[in-house]
């Protein structure tokens, strides 16, 4: 199965793409939500467990990866 939302110089087909597969849109924004919300999560595991070794470091890194999100 090819499906192909985007189409090339043509806006009209690509909204329709969308409309005509609205769920597959819906479960991609899902998605893309969760893994940001896991990646946070594992930054803020990192730090809980990296802040005893080097507090700034660890709070840097932190700050990135909310940057990131």
């Amino acid at each position: 199965m090819d499906l192909k939302m985007y189409a090339a110089d043509n806006a009209a087909s690509t909204a329709w793409n969308v409309v005509a597969n609205a769920g597959l849109v819906r479960m991609g924004v899902v998605a893309h939500l969760l893994d940001g919300i896991c990646f946070i999560f594992l930054a803020l595991t990192l730090y809980i467990l990296l802040k005893h070794m080097h507090k700034s470091v660890a709070r840097t890194m932190a700050v990135l990866v909310a940057f990131a999100s």
